[in-house]
């Protein structure tokens, strides 16, 4: 375990998306373009029309070694309830919640999800962390740590 206090201010970022813009990478333009290096997304809520999710399979009992990607994908409109993860080295770790009323997705955001009507976003910027993800084990997991 390591535990990684704040340091330094904190600011928050609103991000509004419009219909046709696509989240993830939108999301990761404005990390660019306003140089936020680490963070958090405390919020994100909207509509989508398409949504492109990954979940992890590693049989029973959960296998690390054996572990997976599995893919999903969602049609709109959809209900974007909830968007929450952390950014490190300026790369977002998102997981999301969506539902079109029949399907419900919880999972890891993948590019090419759609705006379908408005997608707003928070990100509570804390450059002042210097997070990274640093691989480890044999199992090869990416963990967040303090770039020292």
């Amino acid at each position: 375990m390591e535990i990684i206090k704040n340091k330094g201010e904190l600011e928050l970022v609103f991000i509004r998306l419009d219909p046709g813009e696509k989240v993830l990478e939108k999301i990761e333009e404005v990390l660019i373009e306003n140089n936020i290096q680490s963070g958090v997304i405390v919020s994100g809520v909207g509509g989508l029309s398409i949504c492109y999710i990954h979940g992890m399979v590693a049989g029973y009992p959960p296998d690390l070694l054996k572990r997976k990607k599995k893919y999903y994908k969602i049609r709109g409109p959809i209900e974007l309830s909830s968007m929450q993860g952390v950014i490190a080295a300026q790369k977002p770790h998102l997981h999301i919640t969506v539902s079109n009323g029949e399907e419900y997705l919880i999972g890891h955001m993948e590019k090419n999800c759609t705006v379908f009507s408005f997608a707003e976003i928070v990100i509570l910027k804390t450059d002042k962390n210097n997070l990274k993800r640093k691989v480890k084990y044999p199992e090869k997991i990416e963990q967040l740590t303090l770039l020292k």
